[in-house]
């Protein structure tokens, strides 16, 4: 008899899933894997702290970060005002002024528009061709004729009232004509990319450049931040990252810094940067302008500012609500509450980050006409039920 043939049959592959123990092993080699993987985060942990334990402490300087009596030059044509007119004008934008009034030019008119021979051009016409030649808020009406006549603003405005563009345009056009350095802080990675899209707009037309140094991106993304910072001009960046390369000496760049600039203070001092911030302002020489804006000024703030900023300061309080207020007084019936201007879609022309500084003006309130009488239900109606006519 021949041999039988032999039939290769296929088996399907198993397809349940492996269980944990087949991978794992046993239960006892499971915790064996388990308790080594602790023991390496725990290690871990510790040699992070002794290495935080092992940096230098940012010391907290007592003295005045700044050269209190340094004058910084001019870019505005016309001189300080505290006259009646003067006042006149601030209280009905809502705007108080403190400190260095004498030396604080009088805001901008109502009908000033953005290529007014005494705002730096051609950067605030192009500005207000982006804007679609919006209205000047009242904190820029202003912190503009303040910051450009030199003085140091510590600006305190309600959020969305057009602060951006209220310290990026007098920035430029100082940098532009000093060819120095302008360094402005934002308490996170969002607002201070935010900041860097506006001063990109306000920067186009010219060779200065300006880059983002913050942290979120990465470990790589240091030694990449520190390169760029060599040849920057406009340097938005985060207290953080920029503390930690000034304090490594990879931010020389900052020794030729004569603007400071110090978006959402407040915030910043709330999110515990206070250390990072003096740190800053004690890398950038003391001979400069700084300009701080802020939604609130509680105490802490003003004690902080106080080593921030020259003797030569003026602080702009906005309230966006007080001078709509006084004009509404004497009316018996309130007007609407103002409406925000509408964002063209992309590709239109307000394209800045600051579009929502633009306001419409509430309609001017009107008196209802008297409504005629109407005239009373029957005197058949049934109880509970009123007839209409």
């Amino acid at each position: 008899m021949g041999k039988k043939k032999r039939v290769h049959r296929l088996i399907a592959p198993e397809t349940r899933p492996i269980p944990a123990e087949d991978l794992m092993g046993p239960p006892n080699k499971k915790k064996k894997i388990r308790k080594q993987i602790e023991k390496r985060a725990k290690r871990a942990a510790k040699e992070e702290a002794k290495a935080l334990a092992r940096a230098p402490r940012i010391q907290r300087s007592a003295q005045p970060l700044n050269a209190p009596d340094h004058v910084v030059s001019s870019l505005w044509s016309g001189p300080g005002s505290v006259d009646e007119a003067t006042k006149l004008r601030r209280k009905a934008l809502g705007v108080v002024v403190r400190g260095a009034a004498a030396q604080c030019p009088a805001p901008l008119e109502d009908d000033v528009k953005w290529g007014d021979a005494r705002l730096p051009q051609p950067l605030w016409r192009r500005a207000g061709a982006k804007l679609n030649d919006a209205t000047f808020t009242a904190v820029q009406r202003q912190a503009w004729p303040a910051a450009l006549a030199g003085l140091d603003v510590l600006a305190v405005a309600p959020t969305g009232s057009g602060k951006t563009l209220a310290y990026v345009l007098p920035a430029v056009a100082r940098l532009r004509r000093e060819s120095s350095v302008a360094v402005a802080l934002a308490p996170t990675r969002e607002l201070a990319k935010q900041v860097l899209a506006a001063v990109k707009r306000a920067l186009r037309g010219g060779t200065e450049t300006a880059i983002l140094v913050a942290g979120g991106a990465g470990a790589s993304s240091r030694p990449e931040q520190a390169d760029a910072l060599r040849s920057a001009h406009f340097v938005v960046a985060t207290p953080g990252r920029l503390a930690d390369l000034a304090s490594s000496n990879l931010a020389p760049r900052l020794n030729d810094a004569s603007i400071l600039i110090l978006d959402e203070a407040d915030r910043m001092l709330q999110l515990g940067f206070e250390e990072q911030l003096d740190a800053v302002a004690a890398s950038v020489p003391g001979k400069r302008q700084t300009l701080l804006f802020t939604a609130t000024f509680p105490g802490k703030l003003r004690d902080a500012a106080a080593r921030w900023v020259r003797s030569l300061t003026v602080t702009v309080r906005v309230n966006a609500s007080k001078g709509a207020a006084e004009l509404e007084a004497s009316s018996s019936v309130p007007a609407p509450p103002p409406v925000a201007a509408p964002i063209p879609a992309p590709g239109g022309q307000l394209t800045w980050d600051e579009a929502d500084a633009a306001t419409v003006a509430p309609p001017a309130p009107t008196q209802p006409s008297a409504a005629p009488p109407q005239p009373q239900p029957a005197a058949t109606a049934a109880p509970g039920m009123i007839e209409t006519q």
